[in-house]
């Protein structure tokens, strides 16, 4: 068994600790409007043995924190997305975004913060994901397999 590690072991591990080190994150997930919010810094953990992974992020104070955890081996695709803003208050502004999609349909988005500065794109944070995009394969939709980003026709 795998112990706990912040050391990634596969593509995929390497993407969400590179996400990780671009700066504040929202993490959202959930459907409609039953979703939940978790924002800001956090530093990844991995755990548990190469064939069934987990994703761990604990993030706030100790009487108040959040927990995520995701099965990294249930993520079956991820997808890079710059599209307008989907938040009302947010209007006129584009979001970059990571999502990590499940194989029963579920979405983790993780938006990238500070995008603005007043109202013009901060151009560092546009960088940090573009530089992600294209080091995982310039590709706006990657299939997973065993750990790895592939193109969707290749993993077919």
């Amino acid at each position: 068994m795998t112990m706990d590690s912040e050391e990634p072991v596969t593509e995929l591990e390497a993407l969400v600790s590179d996400l990780s080190a671009t700066g504040s994150i929202a993490f959202v997930f959930g459907v409609g409007s039953l979703t939940t919010h978790l924002r800001g810094r956090t530093r990844p953990v991995f755990r548990g043995p190469a064939e069934r992974r987990w994703w761990h992020v604990e993030h706030g104070a100790a009487h108040s924190k959040w927990v995520l955890d995701v099965r990294l081996d249930q993520v079956g695709a991820v997808r890079f997305v710059r599209e307008p803003n989907p938040f009302p208050s947010f209007p006129g502004e584009e979001s970059l975004t990571v999502r990590f999609e499940g194989t029963d349909g579920a979405v983790l988005y993780c938006y990238l913060e500070a995008l603005y500065d007043g109202t013009r794109l901060r151009p560092e944070r546009l960088a940090d994901w573009e530089h992600l995009r294209e080091r995982y394969g310039a590709r706006d939709h990657s299939t997973i397999v065993n750990g790895s980003l592939l193109p969707v026709a290749a993993a077919a």
